[in-house]
């Protein structure tokens, strides 16, 4: 694939601290990347940087995949869309064709590019209304049609969607995943939702303290999450701390779980194992079986067509399962259950001096 982008030691501090610290990051043609991280990672003023939007305090950020002749036609080669719309005072079609009259681009052909990328996105018919007066998502998608109608080479996104409902926003990220995939345009865009990572991104950077600490395919972030960090940011609900001694992941109350035989770990590592928790499964026989915890239920949390169990013991698990299973076993607080864990649940990542 074309390399676009290439940082090399990035760095930028603000007020005597490191807020961003990129050992080496390379950006290909085509790639649509996720970056993820807890509040003040360091995900927007890396895209800021990226963009050229923000001075870097050192380190090189060199562009090889991108002709041009100075600064300016470089930044001209990329577009950002932030969590606000920001929209000018005027018409929907102005603020689409600005980029282009910026460019030197004629009205007449400005104005035919802007309503054709209106009509990608289905607003069209809204290319005169005043873009102050317009809806959450038809402002969204008016950011949009104005972010792409300069054909960028890279489109920045810094999580423009997050404030809009969940129908709004899977239909114009299906419209987005669309259109960016039939115009060859690389995508960077920072997101909160981790089921938006499946959807959109081929490659994921997990960001913490300004570092990256995972850089992989979605399947592999989701499925082996590096760190305790990264899979809470995958949405694993439970996070278990034990020691690994003959085949066994050994709890600190003396429980254990049997490791599956396909998994090999170190004798005397200590690890993380992440559950899901509707990986889990209720065990409703009489007898405690193989690889399951003796647990009472504390909190019972309906969540749409299922209910989430959040129990007590050692350690405290958090359990979903079906509307129809709930009901069936009419569950209350203050209820005892055995929950078994399947091998096919269990994610082990190893604790590196520091972690928690």
């Amino acid at each position: 694939m074309n390399l676009l982008l290439h940082a090399q030691n990035l760095s930028w501090r603000a007020n005597n601290k490191t807020i961003v610290n990129i050992k080496d990051l390379q950006i290909h043609q085509g790639e649509r990347i996720a970056l993820i991280g807890n509040n003040g990672a360091g995900k927007s003023s890396l895209i800021r940087l990226l963009a050229l939007l923000q001075e870097k305090s050192s380190g090189t950020l060199s562009y090889p995949g991108i002709r041009s002749t100075n600064q300016l036609t470089l930044r001209r080669q990329f577009s950002m869309m932030f969590q606000e719309a920001n929209l000018l005072k005027g018409t929907v079609l102005y603020n689409v064709s600005l980029g282009l009259k910026l460019r030197g681009i004629n009205k007449k052909n400005r104005d035919l590019e802007a309503r054709r990328w209106l009509s990608r996105f289905g607003i069209e018919h809204l290319a005169y209304r005043e873009a102050r007066n317009l809806s959450g998502g038809e402002a969204k998608r008016v950011s949009l049609a104005r972010a792409l109608v300069t054909q960028p080479t890279i489109l920045f996104l810094d999580e423009p969607f997050s404030a809009l409902d969940l129908p709004t926003r899977s239909s114009i990220l299906l419209d987005l995943l669309r259109i960016v995939k039939e115009a060859g345009i690389t995508m960077v865009f920072i997101t909160h939702h981790p089921a938006e990572i499946p959807l959109l991104a081929n490659r994921v950077l997990v960001m913490e303290q300004g570092r990256i600490i995972q850089d992989a395919p979605p399947r592999d972030v989701f499925e082996r999450p590096a760190t305790k960090n990264v899979a809470q940011l995958m949405g694993y609900e439970n996070i278990l701390e034990g020691t690994v001694k003959e085949h066994k992941f050994l709890l600190p109350d003396g429980q254990f779980l049997m490791i599956p035989s396909q998994i090999t770990i170190p004798q005397h590592q200590k690890v993380h194992l992440f559950l899901q928790a509707n990986d889990l499964r209720l065990h409703n026989q009489g007898k405690k079986a193989i690889n399951t915890l003796e647990l009472r239920i504390k909190h019972v949390i309906p969540i749409h067509d299922a209910y989430q169990l959040q129990c007590e013991g050692t350690p405290p698990i958090t359990v979903t399962i079906k509307r129809n299973e709930f009901m069936d076993l009419n569950l209350e607080p203050g209820h005892d259950i055995l929950v078994h864990i399947p091998d096919s649940a269990m994610v082990f990542a190893p604790i590196h001096d520091g972690q928690g």
